[in-house]
């Protein structure tokens, strides 16, 4: 994501959309991860 762009700035503007995009994504999923291990851990539902 966002490495490689063609379409000039409309192209540059897609790609950094799609990487925080991709970014968020993978953060909110992480995010729940480790919420429930730490739940599953620590004893607490």
């Amino acid at each position: 994501y966002g490495l490689n762009t063609k379409g000039g700035t409309q192209g540059v503007g897609r790609a950094t959309t799609e990487a925080v995009v991709a970014a968020m994504i993978l953060i909110i999923a992480v995010d729940v991860f480790i919420t429930r291990l730490l739940m599953i851990t620590l004893g607490t539902s």
